[in-house]
């Protein structure tokens, strides 16, 4: 099966700017339930949201080491991949193991905050369905 999702958020009054995301899931049946799926993403944001949660004003930089950073652009925030399990272990609970990593992009690799280009990301989730 093929799951192509998205989603769009933004600050009730506006000032923390937008953040979407979006990607797509394919999923195999590996054997009696249990499933295997890859996931692919991104996340984008416009820029003001690339302001408010990565830049660096003068007037911060001046009370923290960090040197100034303001956002000049809207794009791509990071690049995610995983790979995992989805075991169903009875019929209302399933059993999710995910891994894989996270990318940031160049223009958020601008950033002083941001201090690793990659990193790994993980999910253990237990699911219940209620009727």
């Amino acid at each position: 099966a093929i799951t192509l999702y998205g989603n769009a958020g933004n600050s009730w009054h506006g000032a923390s700017g937008t953040l979407v995301q979006w990607g797509v899931t394919l999923g195999v049946p590996l054997i009696n339930q249990v499933n295997g799926f890859v996931d692919l993403s991104r996340y984008w944001a416009n820029q003001r949201y690339v302001q408010q949660y990565y830049g660096v004003t003068p007037s911060q930089s001046q009370t923290s080491h960090y040197g100034a950073f303001n956002a000049h652009m809207s794009g791509t925030l990071y690049a995610n991949a995983q790979m995992g399990v989805a075991i169903e272990l009875d019929r209302d609970m399933d059993l999710i193991v995910s891994h894989g990593r996270s990318t940031a992009s160049a223009m958020l690799m601008e950033s002083p905050l941001i201090n690793q280009k990659s990193q790994t990301i993980s999910a253990l989730v237990l699911t219940r369905r209620f009727p």
